[in-house]
């Protein structure tokens, strides 16, 4: 059996504790009280609290996808959508991890949303932060380019390590493409000039 070096223990630890402990976050969440007629229910953040609700008809930003490392599962396979008009102001995350002792865990949370400027290394980049509101459980997602978001720490800082924390843009829904008619005269041969 291969031993792990203390150095790799410690940072694995640290990144637990950052990512709010994958030991926590396997225990469902619970159900948000009921809704009043009309109105959408209340999210649940991952402390447990109920944050506001998030409204159902916020458009579609982006979703990003890929699988981050986890302490004590094989990996957490992630579904991250932003929700808004212009800036994110709302989330959808799907988590499943997986390989747990107990099999594989789902986690669906949504909550508020903020784009925040920067961090330490650099300033002026685009970062996500999901529920800002609650400063212990917020997580950071830097927008590395167009196409993909990396996790960063629990204190807004990129976390250093060999193992992959960046979620890939999926490819946007295509519109469904009109019936194609045949062109009359299609059929013919090309003619030859």
């Amino acid at each position: 059996m291969k031993r792990w070096s203390p150095w790799t223990c410690a940072l694995l630890s640290a990144w637990a504790l950052c990512a709010s402990g994958c030991d926590t976050r396997h225990q469902p969440v619970p159900a948000p009280s009921a809704a009043v007629a009309g109105e959408p229910a209340a999210s649940t953040s991952a402390s447990g609290g109920v944050l506001a609700p998030v409204p159902k008809n916020l458009p579609v930003l982006d979703t990003y996808s890929g699988l981050l490392p986890c302490a004590d599962c094989t990996g957490i396979r992630v579904q991250l959508t932003l929700l808004g008009k212009r800036n994110a102001t709302a989330y959808r995350l799907h988590e499943i991890y997986v390989g747990t002792p107990d099999g594989d865990k789902t986690v669906d949370s949504e909550g508020k949303a903020a784009v925040v400027s920067g961090y330490e290394a650099n300033p002026t980049a685009t970062v996500y932060a999901l529920n800002p509101e609650e400063t212990e459980h917020t997580r950071y997602f830097l927008r590395v380019d167009d196409g993909h978001l990396r996790m960063l720490s629990g204190s807004k800082q990129e976390i250093s390590s060999r193992l992959n924390y960046t979620l890939t843009r999926d490819a946007p829904p295509q519109p469904p493409s009109p019936p194609s008619t045949p062109v009359p005269g299609s059929d013919a041969p090309p003619s030859s000039s």
